[in-house]
């Protein structure tokens, strides 16, 4: 009974909060064109998911690419729960629902990010000057053939 109360008392503060905001800006048809145009989009992206799912499964069981089929699978069940929470009508589950399909892209673009190329680092520079930079890793000396114990008796 009490998550019937809490689904009951969701819904009603999804609908005040849909209706104080068309009262305050006075966007009453904007507020039911964004809720559709949501719902619309939610369902695309649910049926787009399913494609891209069978195919990254299909290409994983057919060995073209290494398996991860828990990682696959993750991202679907996280695209199709955000889906769903596009389509269901209000503010507060359509937030729950974009911030589902946009922080784990922000995060994998963060990383990316992080892991850029260093520019090459540049050897420290000698107190000599040198006729190259590859002399000043060189050392000079004379190099003497292996001695036989025989030669020493």
């Amino acid at each position: 009974m009490p998550i019937f109360a809490f689904f009951v008392l969701f819904f009603f503060l999804e609908l005040f909060l849909m209706v104080m905001t068309a009262v305050e800006h006075g966007w009453g048809w904007g507020v039911f064109w964004f809720e559709v145009a949501t719902a619309i989009l939610g369902v695309a992206l649910i049926r787009h998911n399913q494609e891209v799912t069978m195919q990254s499964l299909f290409q994983q069981a057919t060995g073209r690419v290494r398996p991860d089929f828990s990682l696959a699978l993750f991202r679907s069940a996280r695209v199709t729960v955000g889906g769903i929470l596009l389509i269901l009508p209000g503010f507060i589950t359509d937030g729950f629902g974009a911030t589902l399909l946009i922080l784990p892209g922000l995060h994998s673009f963060l990383i990316r990010l992080l892991k850029a190329p260093a520019p090459p680092r540049q050897p420290p520079e000698s107190p000599e000057p040198s006729h190259s930079s590859r002399s000043a890793h060189i050392i000079e000396g004379e190099i003497e053939p292996p001695r036989n114990d025989s030669e020493n008796r």
